[in-house]
């Protein structure tokens, strides 16, 4: 180790000027080295904090290349009164954070999401020995969150001292951030690594562009997986289609079983209307009434339940009627509101936020084809979904001519036909915007 630690430095030496070598390089010593961690002995809080957002991945990217494997960086203080209790921690994540009404039970089952239900039941009953990790992607408002805190409430009644926490991946963000202002990190990796035998992360596709965050999950995924502890994740696309998540990070998700959760068919959206109905409410939805709003709601669960909602309210009144003929007169005023609304701006953000790229981006003049792509997108379903020109367009898309944004839809279209990924993606993004 100590020539491991030699060739290290000498490799750091040619990456940082002499000053930063001789400032934040040279000081730093290795006082243990175990299951691909070593710890390092800094002076105290403020350099470390300097060292881990200046050269900690550095390091780590140096040491990975020497030894052939993955390492990651921790930290002892030469002053002893900055150490992290470990009571602290174990207090921090008593809290599991699960919503104790989400369960399998009231998970409505259909061939749109058996398969996930099916993976999630056999990883509450077996947590770090059925499909570990479990990564469950789909659509907005199609019951990503309800399947992850089931999971976590059976395994939690099924394994009573098994600790168990769901976050969103802002919540590991935003964990990191602090860990890192607040010269913490032994506290947040103890949190994550330490005292959590199944994680739960929702939303993992907003960790794309997060660059040190990755690298720290991948650390984090790597200890859980390496002992035992399962992991379970949920997004909106597919391990492929995550652009800017590193590749070495997406192979991690495709360790253990990748399952999706599709756009409920009618017979299920009309079980889970009036499943919810019943549960909620007391009310016994009439089949023809639940059939008709399920046919006019395709492609969201929560819009069905904003429906629900406004079915309740209507029936306080002292003239409505639960009739098929009483829902439609109040509820088609309501659906055409709904197809009315989108506009250019909204289709803008969908489409900036699905590729992870910003509104300005698209509005630039770059060529890029990470920009340009999405770019043509986002003017193929603001003509597609909105009642505004082409010339129009063009002035929302950073003055371009109409002649421009014809050819982008037209491109787009045509590509549509040969490009399924591009047709997937294109039809979620107008679902998606449609709501």
């Amino acid at each position: 180790m100590e020539q491991v630690w030699r060739q290290a430095q000498e490799e750091m030496r040619k990456r940082v000027s002499g000053i930063e070598y001789r400032k934040w390089v040279a000081p730093i010593s290795p006082i243990e080295w175990h299951n691909g961690t070593v710890r390092i002995l800094v002076q105290d809080g403020e350099f470390q904090s300097w060292f881990a957002q200046k050269y900690e991945e550095l390091l780590e990217q140096v040491l990975e290349s020497i030894l052939e494997k993955p390492i990651s960086v921790e930290y002892k203080l030469k002053n002893p009164e900055l150490f992290e209790s470990k009571d602290l921690v174990r207090k921090e994540v008593s809290e599991s954070n699960l919503v104790p009404h989400y369960t399998f039970e009231n998970f409505v089952v259909g061939p749109s999401n058996h398969m996930a239900r099916a993976a999630g039941v056999a990883v509450a009953n077996s947590p770090g020995r059925s499909y570990n990790p479990l990564f469950v992607y789909g659509g907005t408002g199609l019951g990503k969150p309800h399947l992850l805190h089931a999971i976590g409430n059976q395994a939690a009644r099924n394994h009573p001292r098994l600790r168990v926490l769901y976050i969103t991946s802002e919540t590991y963000v935003n964990d990191l951030m602090s860990g890192i202002r607040q010269n913490r990190m032994d506290h947040f990796r103890s949190k994550y690594r330490d005292f959590c035998d199944l994680l739960l992360v929702d939303d993992i596709q907003f960790l794309a562009n997060k660059e040190r965050t990755q690298l720290e999950f991948f650390h984090t995924f790597n200890a859980l997986h390496a002992a035992g502890k399962q992991v379970v994740f949920t997004s909106d696309r597919d391990p492929h289609e995550l652009s800017d998540i590193e590749d070495r990070l997406k192979s991690r998700f495709e360790w253990g079983l990748i399952a999706d959760i599709k756009q409920p068919e009618l017979e299920t959206r009309v079980a889970i209307l009036r499943h919810k109905a019943e549960s909620r409410y007391g009310m016994e939805v009439p089949n023809d009434v639940a059939m008709y709003l399920a046919e006019k709601i395709k492609d969201n669960i929560r819009e069905l339940e904003s429906c629900l909602n406004r079915l309740h309210l209507e029936l306080q009144g002292p003239h409505f009627e639960m009739t098929l003929e009483g829902v439609t007169e109040s509820f088609d005023s309501y659906f055409k509101r709904q197809t009315r609304r989108v506009t250019v701006e909204q289709v803008q953000k969908s489409v900036a936020h699905r590729f992870s790229v910003t509104v300005p981006e698209l509005l630039s003049p770059s060529r890029k084809k990470n920009i340009a792509l999405p770019r043509h997108i986002a003017m193929y379903l603001a003509r597609k979904l909105t009642l505004v020109s082409f010339p129009e367009i063009g002035e929302r898309f950073g003055g371009r001519d109409h002649s421009s944004v014809m050819a982008a839809c037209k491109k787009i279209e045509k590509n549509m036909k040969v490009d399924h990924k591009l047709h997937q993606a294109v039809t979620e993004l107008q679902q998606r915007i449609k709501r």
